[in-house]
């Protein structure tokens, strides 16, 4: 993702050697979070929704870290409300699914 944004980071830390399987399940659920948080997501004008990606920020053979998230200024607005708007979470409720299938 390019620029500051807004997301959740997703850490899986292994001291042996299935960093590479780790890495692809760690992609598919950065991905379906992903997939969540489009669908959750509020929908004006729909650039929110189509702002919302995922990458890898980093692997090793200790850790894979992925983001997912939106560059979008005003998506913190939407995720948590203002004094003036409520909230319409999309990337916690998504993050949630995810650990309730996986625990």
């Amino acid at each position: 993702m390019a620029g500051r944004g807004f997301g959740s980071v997703f850490v899986w830390t292994d001291k042996g050697a299935a960093v590479t399987a780790v890495d692809k399940l760690v992609q598919r659920v950065a991905l379906e979070v992903q997939r969540d948080a489009k669908t959750l997501a509020p929908v004006d004008t729909g650039t929110l929704q189509a702002s919302i990606t995922s990458g890898r920020l980093a692997a090793d053979e200790r850790q894979v870290v992925y983001l997912v998230g939106t560059n979008i200024h005003y998506a913190p607005h939407q995720e948590f409300g203002t004094s003036r708007m409520a909230a319409h979470p999309f990337l916690g409720p998504a993050l949630e699914m995810a650990r309730g299938r996986y625990g």
